[in-house]
């Protein structure tokens, strides 16, 4: 497999400014340089080829490929040699089959398989996975039968009864748009029937609440099974940074989209789940024509052109990609029409949100550029340029250098008008310098029915965009968020159960946990936080670590909230500083031979959180992390798709499979928007489980890089239902429902 880095075709380095290690970073504007996006592309592409990271230009196609137009019956597969030579075209079937590429490069796969036995019933679960004949019961037992990594979750557990295809509508619902469905059980996992609340306790999972510095790879290692390959995704093939969940096909269940990169080629892999009669998988693949773009950071689904349909949305270094959805997996590429003609910015992460109000979908882009030294192939700011070390719970590394103004680097808001193109409204709406690596997080924060946005920064500040009206209106360190962090993106979650947003801010070193308080009278101000990150666990086991894209959720069901953290790589308390610094070591970078491993932290009734970890891999380095919820197998508990690091600075996609004991069932509301907003992002979904109140935020995008929409999973521990539950729109109506029972889901249509 080659091994040129996935950010190869960034643009050069950027350094901020000097100052003290807790000195904000230095400012930027943007600069008034513009020029056709194809010899923008052109040019950034001949510079990089005189610095040698990359080999030649003009690779990308001509033209986006046919198969965009086709739905799975006859999708067309992407060029075979992306995929190994053993890749395969898809038949005249029901769908393609993805082909399992071999490692070319001969590195080892992220995860090795314990034993020739898991091998087996791993190629038996793929086979049967990627078989469009296959029937519901057979891909039940190809997902089911992948090795677990601990025998917590029982095989025997009863599944949830399965859905008879006849809707029930919600007595005493204010919409006549809820219906209510039973789950699908297709992993054999454990269902919990509710259960008296009298007679239910809670059981703490193995560990405990960390207080102090822990190696992580002592911790009890957390039940999620990799499944990759049952989902046909070779372990070993490179891809960008894009993950996404979202309904293609109009069938009620949430499918896959990956993109493929293999140098300058890249292909858009969706996998539809449910598909067919038969509830299979099916593979359709479009690729991307990267002669104006290549993707290689995050992404994010909606529907931009207004058909009903879920649209891709894909970053890189030449700006953005809009790819319509057709309704069956595949895309066309309409970034001419709906894009704007000049991007002279880098994306680093894109998000959608109806910020001025007018009922359709905007876009926010943070921007980014990772830096890279000729001497020390590395991401992040070159070996020299930075101070890092710890000034109490806080991991620092100060830019030491000067920072050149960079347009590429400005984040961006798009604005939605009467008609297409959308229009860059950056200066209008007073957007401040962007940084490095910027990750932004939509959320009306403080519930004055505008669209807000968090930021975090990696090397820089981490801040809230306060949505004013037209304009926004920065705030940092007055509202309680500290001066500096390397922000790998914000998780959204209610960590004291008032019903108002909390942040999880994932950083190099510990990360922050930022519980929302009223602001002081008279201050003026929109919010407050106050990190409790220390106390509630979050420090221990990320004391040394570099965490991304925290999602919130409850994965064991006993309705309290829980984390799961991507870790990129861990090192010892001592050697974070160095390591992070980008030195060299001789010839060994200074990322290589550290573990990367992702954590689950577990919500506690008192507030905190217990830490386990996943397996860990042998690849690490500090970019990036994205991942996404999704219910692989519809049967209630939640699961993860993430990109994640693999040699010579690629990524690879993992799949990982939720096998953790639960320990209630689950409640679900699904909601249906307007046109122009059809997701309904920006609703807020809260009810209440054993007393407690539970919210959840529908912000279409989590901590960094993964989209998901329009669905609100709640685990009820002993409860019987989802009690008191009420929708707040985007437009500030509110739908109030009767209790949605355990093991149902509801469907919400926007009055």
């Amino acid at each position: 497999m080659p091994s040129s880095a996935w950010v190869s075709n960034l643009p050069a380095a950027r350094l901020a400014g000097a100052g003290s290690i807790k000195e904000t970073m230095t400012q930027m504007t943007s600069n008034a340089h513009r020029g056709e996006r194809v010899a923008m592309a052109r040019l950034a592409c001949l510079g990089l080829l005189a610095l040698g990271l990359l080999s030649s230009c003009g690779q990308g196609s001509a033209a986006a490929d046919a198969s965009a137009d086709l739905g799975p019956a006859d999708a067309q597969a992407a060029d075979t040699a992306d995929r190994g030579p053993d890749a395969s075209e898809p038949g005249d079937g029901d769908s393609a089959d993805s082909a399992l590429a071999g490692d070319e490069d001969g590195g080892d796969s992220l995860l090795d398989v314990a034993s020739s036995d898991a091998d087996v019933a791993s190629d038996a679960a793929s086979d049967a996975a990627l078989d469009p004949d296959a029937d519901a019961d057979a891909l039940a037992d190809a997902i089911s039968d992948a090795p677990a990594p601990t025998d917590g979750a029982d095989g025997d557990d009863a599944a949830v009864d399965g859905a008879d295809g006849d809707d029930a509508a919600v007595d005493g619902a204010e919409t006549s748009g809820a219906e209510t469905t039973d789950a699908d059980s297709a992993d054999g996992g454990d269902t919990v029937e509710a259960t008296d609340s009298e007679a239910w306790s809670w059981q703490a999972p193995v560990g405990k609440v960390l207080l102090e510095p822990t190696d992580p790879k002592s911790l009890p290692q957390a039940a999620f099974t990799d499944v990759t390959t049952n989902f046909g995704i070779a372990p070993n093939m490179t891809h960008s940074l894009c993950v996404a969940a979202a309904d293609l096909d109009a069938n009620g269940r949430e499918d896959i989209v990956v993109v493929e990169r293999v140098q300058q080629k890249a292909t858009i892999h969706v996998i539809l789940l449910g598909y067919g009669p038969s509830k299979g998988l099916s593979h359709v693949f479009t690729k991307v024509d990267t002669t104006l773009l290549l993707p290689t950071s995050a992404c994010t689904v909606f529907d931009l052109t207004g058909d009903g349909k879920p649209d891709l949305l894909m970053g890189g270094a030449s700006g953005l990609a809009l790819y319509q959805g057709n309704g069956f997996g595949g895309f066309g590429d309409v970034s001419e029409t709906w894009l704007p003609y000049i991007m002279d910015f880098s994306t680093w992460s894109p998000a959608a949100g109806d910020f001025d109000g007018d009922g359709d979908l905007d876009v926010f882009v943070g921007t980014g550029s990772p830096s890279f030294d000729a001497g020390n192939p590395g991401p992040g700011p070159a070996c020299g340029t930075k101070q890092c070390g710890y000034d109490g719970a806080d991991f620092f590394c100060a830019l030491t250098t000067s920072v050149p103004n960079l347009a590429e680097l400005q984040n961006r808001i798009l604005i939605r008008g009467t008609k297409p193109p959308l229009v860059d409204a950056t200066a209008a709406w007073k957007l401040p310098p962007g940084g490095l690596l910027s990750a932004p997080q939509p959320i009306d924060v403080d519930d004055d029915g505008k669209l807000d946005v968090f930021v975090s920064d990696d090397f820089g500040i981490h801040y809230l965009l306060h949505n004013v009206g037209g304009a926004f209106a920065m705030a940092q360190t007055d509202i309680g968020l500290k001066a500096y962090g390397h922000g790998m993106g914000f998780g959204v979650t209610d960590l004291d159960s008032d019903g108002k947003a909390d942040l999880v801010l994932a950083d190099e070193g510990p990360c922050h946990a930022y519980v929302q308080n009223a602001p002081a009278a008279g201050s003026g101000l929109p919010v407050a936080f106050v990190d409790e990150g220390g106390e509630r666990g979050l420090h221990g086991a990320t004391w040394s670590a570099s965490s991304w894209a925290p999602l919130a959720a409850d994965f064991n069901r006993d309705g309290y909230d829980d984390l799961f953290l991507g870790g990129a790589l861990w090192t010892e308390p001592a050697l974070l500083a160095p390591v992070t610094a980008g030195c060299t070591q001789g010839s060994q970078l200074p990322y290589n031979g550290h573990p990367n491993i992702d954590l689950v932290l577990f919500g506690t009734p008192q507030g905190g959180f217990i830490a386990q970890h996943l397996p860990t891999g042998p690849h690490s380095h500090f970019m990036a992390i994205s991942q996404v919820l999704i219910d692989l197998d519809d049967d209630g508990d939640l699961d993860v798709v993430q990109a994640r690091p693999y040699a010579g600075l690629t990524s690879v996609i993992r799949i990982w499979r939720n096998d953790l004991p639960a320990m209630g069932s689950f409640a679900r509301v699904r909601l249906k928007g307007k046109p122009g907003n059809i997701e309904a992002l920006g609703a807020v979904v809260s009810g209440t489980v054993a007393g407690n109140k539970r919210t959840r935020w529908l912000v279409g995008n989590g901590g960094y890089g993964g989209a998901r929409a329009r669905i609100a999973e709640f685990g009820l521990g002993p409860a019987a239902a989802l009690a008191s539950v009420q929708v707040r729109w985007p437009d500030g109506k509110v739908t109030t429902l009767a209790d949605v029972p355990a093991g149902k889901t509801v469907d919400v249509t926007w009055p």
